[in-house]
């Protein structure tokens, strides 16, 4: 009966343009399992359905609310995951075969970007939660003993793992959590909130050295989308400044009509000025032009071109997806408490990031999932 009445209230408070049908949403509601409904505790879990190159491992997806109870422990997990010494080791690393073990990109952007969301976005007027990938079973929240995580034996405890083979003690406290992780990323909104992001996306420094299951980015980010549309359905859009790479991924994976790069404001600067951001004829930018030209932005942004409509300063507005003259949402200023994080630091365009708008639902609908069913203890 819950289930029903939760299905009914998803397909009654679907925004314009979502259609009142919202099939894939009846498919994945049910699976979504509620560990730990306690308000500021809250706890959900699935399961990805297994794929051949999971080979004999199972992975879930988990997502967990972050107060003041575990604040002090995914910020240790982040130190680890961002720490200098561990991510250029792990960079270092090759397998049995020769290659790499991680020969693309820097897993320390997203970990460090993990953590800058953890140490400097408001958590009393924002809701600020840990989504992460793990092979382990057994789903709870993560342990309060996790300190002794973050200390230099065992920093060089993780930093000689064998490949494939844990050799650290099992008992050590953060260890037996750890181990398992694969993948993580922090996802913030507002109840009220009808955007949320997702940011700080990263492979795990242990999934990388004991063997990382590959792309199973987009089942982490789309299980995220899931719950959050559970916990308010009225959400539409996921707003982040994510690196090229995920930019990528997103729009591989997702429809057509469910990407939007850039801003409006990118745009227009880049079809009617001479001047660019990155130097002439820079492949990156032809790339990224053509991509803001196929996919182009309903984000609008007050920048007066000192940053090239990348950011805004004090205020951003989103114009419906189907009638860019008609204002969807805002202006909101940076002293709206429902979108408060917007407008912090770690979610801001830095580099040679921009914004990107994903359809939520889109998102949520990209990968199914199974229902997990919680290990028992026998008494």
């Amino acid at each position: 009966m819950k289930i029903l009445s939760l299905l009914t209230f998803f397909m009654l408070a679907a925004p314009h343009g979502y259609g009142s049908g919202a099939p894939a949403a009846s498919s994945w509601l049910e699976n979504i399992t509620v560990i730990d409904s306690t308000v500021g505790s809250e706890l959900y879990a699935a399961k990805i359905p297994h794929r051949a190159d999971f080979e004999d491992r199972e992975l879930y997806c988990v997502m967990e609310r972050v107060n003041d109870d575990n604040i002090k422990s995914w910020k240790q997990y982040a130190n680890v995951q961002g720490h200098a010494r561990v991510v250029e080791t792990t960079l270092s690393l090759v397998g049995e075969d020769g290659k790499k073990l991680f020969p693309k990109g820097n897993p320390g952007d997203g970990s460090q970007h993990f953590n800058e969301v953890l140490k400097k976005t408001s958590r009393q007027l924002n809701e600020i939660w840990v989504a992460y990938v793990t092979t382990n079973r057994k789903i709870e929240h993560i342990s309060s003993g996790f300190s002794v995580y973050y200390t230099p034996g065992h920093i060089d405890e993780t930093l000689h793992l064998h490949h494939k083979s844990w050799t650290g003690s099992p008992d050590r406290a953060g260890n037996s959590f750890a181990k398992n992780i694969q993948m993580f990323v922090t996802v913030t909104s507002s109840p009220e909130a009808l955007i949320t992001s997702h940011m700080g996306i990263a492979t795990s420094v242990e999934a990388i050295i004991t063997g990382r299951m590959k792309g199973i980015s987009v089942d982490l980010h789309s299980f995220a989308a899931k719950v959050m549309l559970q916990r308010n359905p009225k959400r539409r859009f996921m707003v982040n400044a994510p690196l090229p790479t995920m930019e990528e991924i997103m729009l591989k994976a997702l429809p057509t009509g469910s990407v939007f790069i850039g801003t409006r404001e990118m745009l227009e600067i880049y079809n009617t000025k001479s001047w660019t951001y990155f130097a002439k004829d820079d492949p990156r930018e032809i790339k990224l032009v053509k991509m803001m030209r196929e996919h182009p932005s309903f984000l609008s942004v007050d920048d007066d071109g000192e940053e090239q409509g990348r950011r805004f300063k004090e205020k951003f507005t989103i114009y419906d997806k189907d009638d860019p003259t008609r204002v969807w949402l805002g202006p909101i200023d940076d002293r709206s408490p429902t979108y408060n994080w917007m407008f912090a630091s770690a979610f801001i365009p830095a580099g040679f990031t921009h914004y990107v708008v994903v359809d939520l639902l889109a998102l949520a609908n990209a990968r199914p999932i199974e229902r997990y069913e919680p290990v028992t203890t026998a008494k």
